[in-house]
């Protein structure tokens, strides 16, 4: 017959037995079962329907070896297998399958479960085994494999699973899917298991899910296996909420990773593609890639991690207009070989006491491209031979220094906006290097730039404006700076010391509290096509036995010296001009002073001024319009030269120190010489004192 009931002794049923029925029953009959208990083993080995009522409990096993089978409303449990089945076109609906060994064993088979529940079994709630196709909806998996471990659905081998509206909860594992299983999951929830979804050579997609509060990771990929991630949640897992290894590839769109040990953690020639994600707020790294992966982020927020992204071990990576915001330790680190492109990146810290923006040590590379950094300790830490590419970007706000390069490190910086640093806007130690064009650096509480430890600097179209020093160089550190300015700083625009060095070419210097260049131990410069003006003490003071070369260079309007020498250091002045300061030149202490074709005028004092044991040698040059052209103290020795000494108001010339002062042929600005009452009365030039040899003068009849 087509329509045959089965039921308990007494209940008018056909059958008191289901597998009675099944055998008499026609081809693509329906059986009801009356509610009650069935103690059987079922095959079924022909097409049929069979529907259930509520309180209808089967204890046993229903073996499936036909096409075309469909069970409705009942509950199965207490066998080895709820079902087990090796055909096609199998649907199972509103079954309530528990304490079986399997809940769902399929192979090669197209099945159809929904609206069902699978729970408490000794192992897998569904396994899934070759090559055949399952979908699973509003079902729900709770409590299976727990003792095994085994998961709540098992995909072994090629077969096509979609899940959807599912609830997978406290199983051992969620889903374990492997031999080139390929699922897809939507809008599921997984929860409560070792591994919410685990792929061993496999491929999954995952929709609008929610995977969260799992033992150890979310999603855990292994040996080639890959999955797409979109709209979906995942989160409290204890360890990773992605997990990449051996050559599997992740793609994460429109999802949220969040508050786990890691948001997603790979190794081993792994590849991560993220777009318009939101990784937030995971125990350790948001993104950690230790070894030869290669990842791609985009319009995405890495933020409240204790690391936003970590690159190790030949690592590599890409992130485009995205945000990296308020991670606890650092931003980004690159470790070990590994390298990376930002571009279009604010990264920032809601604690700049203690957070980096990037770190980069050990043959790194990092390209950096219209980005943000601010609000960290330190923007950017590069170390051990690690090389950065920065432009088009800005830096502000960092608690101790915009960049710090050390041991080796390289940086290429260009159109870069450096500000409000507490310490220092970039700092270079132990043979760091920066190459620098187009920066303008600012609002620094002290050093625009510091250089330590033989390190060099080569900077071009460098402006520095409202800093505590402009630029400074200590231990044997080098500095090429041209076509740049240094404006309003507190100390010195440029510091050199302990046997730097530096060549400086067009550059203009101005409003700075104590010297514009200062030069101390040995230190050497050579200055070119430059102004320094408008120093709170010197223009350019050099100490220690430093040297200094300044050619067609303006040092103008300070408010104590031009350029003054101390300490045995060496200084030659050629085609330069010395004007508008309290004194022109002072020199002290053992010092060389060599004047070529300048000109040292309006000083309010001394156009030079020779103290101690100083040497000075001046030819072809002009002394005008100082209250003194020269004056000469203690044991200094001053010749002088073919050079113009005119309208300086009180003397041309004042000697006050035991050696004679020679100064034959040069312009007193009368063909008649200078004045000296006794030995040339008749003179009508700048006055002399004594103790000046003048005769010879040009212009002499």
């Amino acid at each position: 017959p087509r329509f045959i009931t089965v039921g308990p002794e007494g209940s008018g049923a056909n059958y008191s037995r289901i597998g009675d029925a099944i055998r008499d029953a026609w081809v693509n009959a329906t059986i009801i079962i009356f509610p009650g208990f069935y103690y059987e083993d079922v095959i079924i080995g022909k097409p049929l329907t069979i529907i259930g009522n509520y309180g209808v409990r089967i204890f046993g096993t229903i073996r499936v070896w036909s096409d075309n089978v469909h069970f409705h409303r009942f509950e199965i449990g207490g066998g080895p297998f709820g079902f087990s089945i090796r055909c096609v076109n199998i649907t199972i609906s509103q079954v309530n399958i528990s304490y079986a060994g399997v809940g769902i064993l399929t192979m090669d088979s197209q099945i159809k479960i929904y609206n069902s529940t699978i729970s408490n079994t000794l192992l897998e709630g569904i396994a899934i085994y070759g090559s055949g196709e399952v979908y699973i909806y509003n079902t729900s998996i709770i409590r299976c494999g727990r003792s095994s471990p085994s998961p709540g659905i098992l995909i072994l081998g090629p077969s096509i699973v979609h899940i959807e509206n599912c609830t997978l909860q406290d199983n051992a594992w969620g889903i374990f899917a492997l031999m080139d299983a390929e699922f897809r999951v939507f809008y599921t929830e997984i929860s409560k298991s070792l591994v919410g979804t685990l792929l061993i050579s496999s491929r999954g997609m995952i929709g609008g899910s929610s995977i969260h509060n799992n033992i150890l990771d979310g999603v855990a990929l292994f040996n080639s296996s890959n999955v797409y991630l979109d709209s979906s949640l995942i989160s409290n897992n204890n360890g990773a909420g992605l997990l990449l290894t051996g050559n599997s590839i992740g793609i994460v769109v429109n999802s949220t990773i969040e508050s786990n040990g890691w948001g997603i953690l790979a190794f081993d020639e792994t590849n991560l593609n993220v777009f318009n994600s939101i990784i937030v707020n995971n125990l350790n790294e948001g993104i950690a890639f230790l070894s030869n992966g290669i990842a791609d982020i985009s319009y995405s927020s890495i933020s409240i991690n204790h690391i936003g992204l970590t690159l190790r071990r030949y690592s590599n990576s890409t992130i485009l207009n995205s945000v990296i915001d308020s991670n606890d330790f650092a931003g980004i680190i690159l470790a070990d070989n590994a390298s990376i492109i930002v571009n279009g990146v604010r990264i920032s810290s809601e604690i700049p006491t203690k957070s980096y923006g990037i770190i980069s040590y050990d043959w790194t590379n990092a390209t950096i491209n219209r980005s943000m950094i601010e609000q960290c300790n330190i923007g950017i830490f590069s170390v051990l031979n690690s090389s950065i590419k920065l432009t088009n970007s800005s830096i502000s706000n960092a608690n101790t220094v915009g960049i710090l390069i050390i041991e080796n490190a390289k940086i290429n910086a260009q159109n870069l906006n450096l500000s409000f640093s507490n310490w220092a806007g970039i700092a270079l130690y132990n043979n760091a290097t920066l190459d620098a064009s187009n920066i303008f650096i600012h609002n620094t509480t002290w050093e625009a730039i510091v250089a330590f430890q033989h390190s060099k600097l080569n900077l071009e179209n460098i402006s520095i404006m409202d800093t505590g020093r402009g630029i400074t160089l200590r231990d044997y550190s080098e500095l090429t700076i041209s076509e740049s300015s240094i404006d309003n700083v507190m100390y010195e625009g440029l510091f050199i010391a302990d046997n730097s060095k530096a060549h400086i070419e067009g550059i203009e210097i101005s409003h700075v509290g104590i010297s514009g260049i200062s030069l101390y131990d040995y230190s050497n410069i050579t200055l070119n096509n430059s102004i320094i003006q408008k120093s709170g003490w010197a223009n350019i003071a050099a100490f220690h036995q430093s040297h200094i070369t300044i050619y067609n260079t303006h040092l103008n309007s300070s408010d104590a010296v031009g350029l003054t020498l101390l300490d045995r250091s060496n200084v030659i002045v050629n085609r330069s001009n010395i004007a508008l300061n309290t004194w022109g030149i002072m020199a002290y202490g053992n010092t060389t002073l060599t004047i070529h074709n300048s000109t040292i005028a309006n000083s309010y004092w001394e156009g030079v001024g020779a103290f101690e044991n100083t040497q000075i040698q001046i030819t072809n040059s002009t002394l005008t319009l100082n209250r003194l052209g020269i004056s000469t103290y203690d044991n200094a020795t001053l010749t002088i030269h073919y050079s113009t000494i005119t309208g300086n108001r009180d003397l041309g010339i004042l000697n006050r120190g035991a050696i004679p002062v020679n100064a034959t042929y040069n312009w007193w600005g009368s063909p008649k010489g200078p004045y000296h009452p006794t030995q040339n009365p008749e003179g009508d030039g700048d006055k002399v004192s004594d103790n000046v040899i003048f005769d010879p003068w040009i212009g002499k009849t």
